[in-house]
């Protein structure tokens, strides 16, 4: 799998069909560090037969994360 462009809340890759469908968990490696990022699949576009583009947007760790209560807003 090789990534394609990169932000802050994501990356573009491009791979093996069978490894990139939608709604899917995938744990990625970025440069040097040794943590893992969990990332979703939210998008993907078939290129060549067997190969797949795919965005994946990085999951935030529970620790930052919005707790349920608050994401909805005052009730």
């Amino acid at each position: 799998m090789a990534s394609t462009d990169l932000s802050a809340s994501g990356l573009r890759v491009r791979g093996p069909e069978a490894h990139l469908r939608e709604n899917a968990y995938a744990l990625v490696y970025l440069e040097e560090d040794r943590k893992p990022v969990l990332s979703k699949v939210v998008w993907t576009k078939d290129v060549h037969p067997g190969e797949r583009l795919a965005g994946l947007q990085f999951v935030p760790p529970p620790e930052t994360a919005a707790p349920a209560d608050e994401a909805q807003g005052p009730a």
